[in-house]
């Protein structure tokens, strides 16, 4: 069974969220209404769009420089990050998306949604332009970011480490059936010692990211034991660190034994929830299955809550062109 925090976490804030964004959405253009929620869940908000075009160039330009031992311009990264936002926001904008000659595998990098266009949401060109700022800032900033060791700057971290990997999707490890594969931003590696970086772009700090990374040391504590023996790492030889790109913040989260005992157990106790929603997708489920949150707030966050409302009005009947109607005569406060 795979076991997904934020799978769980999606069913726990909402069971119709979780059928919207986990089980019904295609990219399939046959099934006009699991592709529509296939491009909601790809739609992105504008704090979200800053924060991913930042995280990619973050991948693609710096920490690949750095494993390729580049002399790197940050001002030019920075750009570089500018401009891709400006082709996703053109790409969103003209609706290409919704082009069946068009995939997203095939446009890359430049595939975007914003909701602002896929909802008719109003924005200003000040608002658009406050994250191309936010973005050249951030990027270009990076060259001052300050690393776990005192006096060493974030880049010069990276490169003291043999092993660079950006963007891990591929560690995994397993428990009375149970296989949990974490996304991990950064994986930094020399001999039997392992960094792990979680990079953040908000300037809130009221979330608690502890519990991914620590899902994710154990990934890369389990592979290594597993190929190179128990006594190759321990828990000792791994850190992780929360890196705040946007307030330049480091934040480093503990991992004993203790904690992943306790992480261990908390996917244990909820592998029958996990289980449950697991069921539920190899039944054939229909929307009403799954039953909708009591609680406003999530209602108001949502990137489903205009199919969610339009379904509920007709009776769970999708039309294109009436759902198109709904979406620019409704508002939600």
């Amino acid at each position: 069974m795979d076991w997904s925090y934020s799978a769980l976490t999606t069913f726990r804030r909402c069971n119709r969220q979780y059928y919207f964004g986990y089980v019904a959405p295609s990219h399939y253009f046959t099934d006009p209404y699991r592709r529509k929620l296939f491009e909601l869940k790809n739609s992105k908000s504008l704090h979200m769009w800053q924060g991913s075009v930042i995280d990619y160039i973050v991948e693609t330009e710096v920490v690949d420089g750095l494993r390729k031992r580049k002399k790197l311009n940050f001002n030019q990264i920075a750009q570089k990050g500018v401009e891709l936002a400006q082709r996703q926001f053109a790409f969103s904008e003209s609706l290409k998306y919704r082009e069946k000659g068009l995939s997203k595998a095939g446009v890359g990098a430049d595939y975007c949604i914003l909701d602002i266009h896929e909802s008719q949401k109003p924005y200003t060109e000040e608002e658009i332009q406050n994250v191309y700022t936010q973005i050249h800032d951030v990027l270009s900033k990076f060259s001052t970011l300050k690393s776990p060791i005192d006096g060493r700057l974030m880049s010069n971290f990276i490169e003291d480490h043999s092993l660079i990997i950006p963007n891990v999707r591929f560690i995994k490890f397993e428990f009375e059936n149970i296989r949990v594969t974490p996304q991990i931003d950064l994986l930094l590696g020399k001999g039997n010692k392992a960094v792990i970086i979680d990079w953040k772009v908000s300037d809130s700090d009221v979330s608690d990211y502890s519990l991914q990374l620590i899902i994710a040391g154990i990934a890369v504590l389990y592979t290594n034991q597993q190929r190179f023996g128990k006594a190759y790492m321990r828990s000792t030889d791994i850190e992780l660190w929360e890196v705040n790109l946007l307030t330049q913040e480091l934040k480093k989260h503990p991992f004993t034994t203790d904690e992943i005992n306790q992480t261990i157990d908390y996917i244990y106790l909820n592998a029958d929830e996990s289980t449950l929603m697991q069921k539920q997708e190899s039944q054939k489920p229909f929307v009403d299955d799954f039953p909708i949150t009591d609680k406003p707030s999530t209602c108001q966050f949502c990137k489903f809550r205009y199919m969610c409302s339009y379904l509920l009005e007709n009776n769970y009947e999708y039309n294109e062109q009436q759902y198109s109607e709904f979406v620019q005569t409704t508002e939600f406060t």
